[in-house]
């Protein structure tokens, strides 16, 4: 419904109080702009997220990396964001207290956990 209307999909997300804001929120915007075409401006939200002290969860992963991948315009990113994700795999900090919230989000964005 929104990957055509990114427009919409911040309007959304701006109304969303503060403290709705996690990462299954932030990492659904990304995705939005992803499938819209707007690489950068899924990293801008990346960055805004990390800001607001949020971790990315491996769902946040999948779904700038399925759009980062796709274009010359992001490697450096795209393998940067790699290494992160195989990190926290590594370290177990994807398997022990995984919030309810990050686990709805690796299953909503689940494209190779």
């Amino acid at each position: 419904m929104f990957s055509r209307r990114p427009r919409l999909a911040v309007e959304v997300f701006d109304l969303l109080p503060d403290d709705q804001k996690g990462v299954a929120a932030y990492t659904a915007l990304m995705d939005v702009y992803i499938s819209a075409g707007s690489p950068e401006k899924a990293m801008k939200i990346f960055e805004e997220m990390r800001e607001f002290e949020i971790m990315p969860s491996l769902g946040t992963y999948n779904a700038l990396l399925s759009g980062l991948e796709k274009t010359s315009d992001f490697h450096r990113e795209a393998a940067s964001l790699k290494k992160e994700k195989k990190s926290i795999v590594a370290n177990g900090r994807y398997r022990e207290s995984v919030d309810v919230e990050e686990k709805v989000c690796d299953l909503l964005f689940a494209k190779s956990l």
